[in-house]
């Protein structure tokens, strides 16, 4: 047994160099900032079991998603949950000078019966309500 340590690599295996964490200033720390604020705030717009808080001011775009452990203690559910919300936001059409910058979108309360449904119909559900509350947030943020 040698007692050489191996040199730590400055590159990975495609030669790009890791990127670093992000400091205080940076804008990436902003941004989580400014979510982190979104999640905080009352919802521009609800439905009976999410929020959606909405802001036309920031860096870049960026949507935010926050199932709460207490709500949907099952990983694989806080998982697939937020798939769906993320694929129903992509797909919304928004006219270009009314799309938020920086969305947040929360699920606020549940149902006992999530529980105990089938993923496929669980998905639907979610699916069915999240389309709604972005409608309304859509609505809203047409003049």
């Amino acid at each position: 047994m040698s007692s050489a340590r191996a040199e730590p690599k400055a590159a990975s295996a495609s030669g790009v160099a890791p990127l670093a964490r992000a400091g205080p200033g940076s804008a990436s720390t902003r941004v989580a900032a400014a979510l982190l604020a979104r999640a905080k705030q009352r919802a521009d717009s609800s439905t009976e079991h999410f929020g959606v808080a909405l802001c036309r001011h920031a860096d870049r775009s960026r949507l935010g998603l926050s199932v709460p452990k207490r709500l949907l203690p099952d990983a694989v559910d806080r998982n697939t949950l937020k798939r769906v919300a993320r694929e129903a936001w992509r797909l919304v059409e928004w006219s270009p000078a009314r799309k938020p910058d920086l969305a947040m979108i929360k699920l606020r309360r549940r149902e006992t019966q999530w529980l105990s449904m089938p993923r496929g119909q669980l998905k639907r559900a979610w699916r069915q309500e999240i389309e709604l509350l972005i409608r309304r947030a859509v609505a809203r943020s047409q003049p």
